[in-house]
């Protein structure tokens, strides 16, 4: 058995493939029983959508407009979902979108492992430290604070996206991969730079490793292969853009390099990829998770884990995959989620191999600590939206009130419509019109009925 300064080799192939296997089902099955036991609300944008679905017109593919110069695989997605009105049914589709986001995270994960050259020889180990891997890839699966992707039907198409950037990294020929590649650019530029660095990643690695010097054909050809894949995605992800310009209208970014802005999007973007969070820090839960992953980075460092260069490779990496955050100008968790399953299956791949050189039972409590972090804020999350539900409905109950005993033609007066939601984004102000709209549109199609909101 290896067990150099980069500690023991980590599983022998079909153990790691086993609790991959594990740790998805679980996950799966865990996530099910919530959303059973959980309902959902719409959230902001969602509501301009519902309206446009139920007007007379319908919701057409022309009204995304400058988006389909910018985002249109995840326009499509978008324009499907609320045209077939599915939400409105049932809300089950999330979990196959979870489902696609979960088999995404392992997929990532086992590249990271493989393209690291990790060679899984070692088949020693116990059983409790098998099950500490299962608990640290099933809790990282059901990491938390994807609440504006996993959980808002506008956006749920990205973990589709991330799905097409795992198949890219794992599956198929170079065409294919590019292929794939682009469809996850085509869903948001935030996979762009999450791409690079899972490409460069194993690479400045295995150099750091020495597995490859500054002068080896080995380098030179992982350094082809990465960009071959990359900047032909690149390219054709551009020129997909440049061709819907035929039809729509270029879509124009907000971008600020204002150095004050920068600064702030950089301590948000650390908040966001390292804490807790539900549009704010929870701060219980975030030490916990902060006490852990200090925890193990000491171990990892006494136990020489990584070399020196290792470490900094490692945080130059996680940190410079959200560079792109830091010049919008505005700030939206979403807008981080590629760069944070970049982040979570690094962190996956660190932490198991700290675990298998440390070879304590501590460390299966830690994970049982991390699971349990992880799952009392994602119940925190879910108990806040079934709350949320309950208002929702008495609000449309009240304004089917009001529609039903007005007369043909009205006018109804409504405010504070934002009043009474626990901690989430269901109703800010600049979409009451699109909610009102859309619950006429679905109770009175026909009445001529006039909103009046009072500020």
């Amino acid at each position: 058995m290896n067990t150099g300064r980069n500690g023991p080799n980590i599983l022998e192939p079909l153990d790691f493939k086993k609790i991959c296997h594990l740790a998805l089902w679980y996950s799966i099955a865990i996530f099910v029983i919530l959303f059973f036991s959980f309902d959902m609300t719409f959230l902001a944008d969602d509501y301009v959508y519902l309206a446009d679905a139920v007007s007379p017109s319908g919701i057409g593919l022309e009204r995304f407009g400058s988006y389909w110069t910018r985002v249109p695989v995840l326009v499509a997605m978008i324009w499907a979902i609320f045209k077939s009105k599915i939400f409105e049914v049932t809300w089950a589709p999330m979990i196959f979108f979870f489902m696609a986001y979960a088999w995404a995270f392992v997929l990532f994960v086992r590249y990271v492992f493989h393209a690291c050259g990790e060679k899984y020889s070692d088949t020693s180990h116990p059983r409790w430290l098998s099950w500490s891997m299962v608990l640290l890839l099933g809790a990282y699966i059901l990491y938390p604070t994807f609440y504006e992707v996993l959980y808002w039907p506008t956006d749920m198409g990205y973990a589709v996206g991330a799905l097409f950037l795992a198949g890219a990294l794992t599956i198929g020929r170079l065409p294919r991969k590019i292929a794939l590649m682009t469809l996850s650019f085509l869903v948001s530029e935030m996979f762009i730079l999450p791409a690079f660095f899972f490409l460069v990643f194993p690479v400045g690695y295995k150099w750091i490793k020495q597995e490859l010097s500054d002068e080896s054909a080995d380098k030179r050809s992982e350094i082809v292969k990465a960009g071959m894949l990359w900047v032909p995605a690149l390219i054709l992800f551009f020129g997909v853009r440049l061709f819907f310009r035929i039809w729509f209208p270029s879509y124009t970014y907000g971008l600020s390099l204002n150095l004050s802005h920068i600064g702030s999007q950089m301590i948000d973007s650390f908040f966001v990829l390292a804490s807790l969070h539900f549009y704010r820090v929870f701060w219980v839960q975030t030490v916990v998770y902060w006490l852990i992953l200090i925890t193990l980075i000491v171990v990892g460092v006494r136990r020489q884990t990584l070399y020196r260069g290792g470490w900094i490779w490692f945080a130059a990496c996680i940190i410079f995959s959200a560079s792109i955050y830091w010049v919008i100008d505005y700030s939206a968790r979403r807008a981080l989620f590629g760069a944070n399953l970049f982040v979570n299956a690094l962190f996956v791949w660190l932490f198991a191999k700290i675990l298998i050189s440390w070879k304590q039972k501590a460390g299966l409590f830690l994970m049982g600590l991390l699971v349990m972090a992880f799952m009392t804020h994602l119940l925190l999350i879910f108990s806040v939206k079934d709350g949320n539900v309950d208002v929702l409905n008495l609000k449309e109950a009240d304004l089917v009130q009001q529609m039903t005993a007005c007369k043909d033609p009205c006018i109804i007066t409504v405010s504070d419509l934002d009043h009474g939601f626990d901690r989430d984004w269901v109703l800010p102000r600049d979409y009451w019109t699109s909610y009102l709209n859309w619950v006429k549109g679905k109770y009175f199609p026909d009445k001529a009925i006039t909103f009046q909101i009072r500020e």
